[in-house]
C-alpha cells in the first residue's frame, strides 16, 4: 500500500479534537483531523474506507508514518468539529425539563444517518468472507460506535439553529471480548458481527439518552430492540421511538387517507363500510385515546376499536392540530399550539399508543416503507399525486 509522504505537508498538533480520540489537523489543502494508530491498523482502516461510498463515513485522506515511532501511523481524515455526544440533550431530543420524549429535528437526522451507516457497513460484509475465494471480501471488521468515535461537522447555522453532519468512521482491529466468546465452529459469523454493530448503537442511544426513567417508552423500546439478537434495519426504521412528532402526525394521516380514497366522491360512505375500514374495524384492541381526545371537544366520542381510534387521531388532533390547543378544555399551559407540544400530549397520556398503532399497520403490509425514509417526509405531495391519478382514471 502506497503511504502518502510527509512532504505532502501534514501538520498535527498536540490537542486532540474535544470528545474524541483525533488530533487536530492540517495539511495544504486546509484542515483535517488525524487518528493515531498502530501502522497496520491505521493502513486497514483507511483501506476500509477508501472502498466505501456512504455520505455519513468519514473521508480518508491519507496514512502519514509517525515520525517519532515507526510502528505508527496516522491516518488523516476530513475535518470534524467534535464528539455528536457534545452537542447535548437538548439538541438531539425533544424534552420537558429533565424528561425526553422522543427525537427533535436534530435527533431524528443525527441518528438515522447512524442508523444508515451501520446498514450500510453490514450489507458489504460477505458470507463467505475469511474462504479461499473472499481475497476482495470487505473486511469483517466491526464499527467502533462510542460517545468519542461519533463525529459531527458543521453544515450551516443561525442564531436560533445549527445543521450539523453526523460523520461515523473507525473500525475495531480485531475482535472484541463479546465476540470472541462466541461459541461456534468457525467463530463469530457475518451475523455476529452484523449485530454487535446494531447492539453497539443501542449503547450508544442508551448513554445519550442517560437514565432510563427519563427517557419515553418509545425510545427504551427502540434501544432495547438495538441491543438485541434480531436487530435489523427495517425493524428498527418502524419503531416510533425513532420517528419525530411530525413522522407520527402524517403516519396517522396516511392511515387515514388509505381508508378515505376507498369512499365515494361525496364522501357519504361511512369509513366501516370500505374494505379497509372494515379491517381496523375487526381490531378491537383500540389504542386508548379516547380520554385524551375528549378533552377537545363537547361531542360524546366513542372509542371501541382501531378504525375509531385513527379517526380519533386525525378528526381531533391530526388534521386540525391547530384548533386542538383552542378548543383544550384543560389549562392552555399544559398543551401548546404545535405538533410536537401536542404529540407530547398524547404520549403522556398514552405512552405506548404509536407502539400499537405501528406495529398493527405495518403486519397489515398497507405500507410498505417506514414513513421515516420518507423523502423529506412530504406526505401531502404524494397524497395529491395520488388522488390526482386516481381521479383522471374515474374520469
Amino acid at each position: 500500500i502506497k503511504i502518502e509522504p510527509n512532504s505532502c505537508g501534514l501538520v498535527v498538533h498536540d490537542n486532540k479534537i474535544s470528545g474524541t480520540t483525533l488530533y487536530h489537523a492540517g495539511l495544504s489543502t486546509g484542515p483535517c483531523a488525524a487518528f493515531l494508530k498502530p501502522l497496520d491498523e491505521a493502513i486497514a482502516v483507511y483501506e476500509i474506507l477508501r472502498n466505501c461510498d456512504h455520505p455519513n463515513l468519514l473521508k480518508p485522506l491519507g496514512v502519514w508514518k509517525s515520525t517519532t515511532d515507526e510502528t505508527k501511523a496516522y491516518l488523516v481524515v476530513e475535518e470534524v468539529c467534535g464528539a455528536l455526544i457534545s452537542k447535548g440533550k437538548q439538541y438531539m431530543f425533544s424534552m420537558e425539563g429533565s424528561s425526553i420524549y422522543g427525537f427533535s429535528t436534530n435527533g431524528f437526522e443525527s441518528f438515522r444517518a447512524i442508523f444508515s451507516v451501520v446498514d450500510y457497513v453490514n450489507n458489504l460484509y460477505r458470507k463467505d468472507v475469511g474462504s479461499s475465494t473472499s481475497e476482495e471480501a470487505f473486511p469483517m471488521l466491526p464499527l467502533k460506535i462510542n460517545s468519542s468515535s461519533v463525529f459531527y461537522k458543521k453544515r450551516s447555522s443561525s442564531e436560533t439553529h445549527e445543521e450539523v453532519q453526523v460523520l461515523v468512521g473507525d473500525f475495531l482491529p480485531k475482535y472484541p471480548a463479546r465476540l470472541l466468546k462466541i461459541k461456534h465452529i468457525q467463530g463469530p459469523t457475518v451475523e455476529h458481527v452484523r449485530q454487535f454493530n446494531w447492539n453497539k448503537t443501542g449503547e450508544y442511544l442508551s448513554t445519550f439518552c442517560g437514565n432510563k426513567t427519563d427517557v419515553n417508552l418509545e425510545l427504551n423500546v427502540l434501544a432495547e430492540l438495538l441491543k438485541s439478537e434480531n436487530a435489523s434495519y427495517e425493524d428498527v426504521m418502524w419503531q416510533p421511538g425513532m420517528w419525530e412528532a411530525i413522522v407520527k402526525m402524517e403516519f396517522i394521516r396516511e392511515i387515514y387517507w388509505i381508508m378515505d380514497r376507498q369512499r365515494d366522491r361525496k364522501k357519504e360512505c361511512s369509513f366501516v363500510r370500505t374494505e379497509k375500514g372494515q379491517v381496523l374495524y375487526k381490531i378491537k384492541s383500540s389504542l386508548n385515546v379516547l380520554s385524551c381526545v375528549q378533552q377537545f371537544t363537547d361531542r360524546e366520542l366513542k372509542e371501541t376499536n382501531l378504525l375509531d381510534s385513527v379517526v380519533l387521531l386525525r378528526d381531533h388532533v391530526v388534521g386540525h392540530h391547530g384548533e386542538s390547543h383552542k378548543f383544550y378544555k384543560g389549562p392552555k399551559s399544559e398543551m401548546g399550539p404545535d405538533k410536537v407540544t401536542l404529540e407530547r400530549f398524547l404520549q403522556k397520556s398514552n405512552p405506548d399508543y404509536m407502539i400499537k398503532l405501528s406495529k398493527e399497520v405495518r403486519s397489515l403490509n398497507w405500507i410498505t416503507e417506514s414513513p421515516a425514509l420518507r423523502d423529506e417526509n412530504n406526505y401531502m405531495a404524494m397524497f395529491c399525486e395520488m388522488e390526482r391519478v386516481e381521479k383522471s382514471r374515474q374520469s
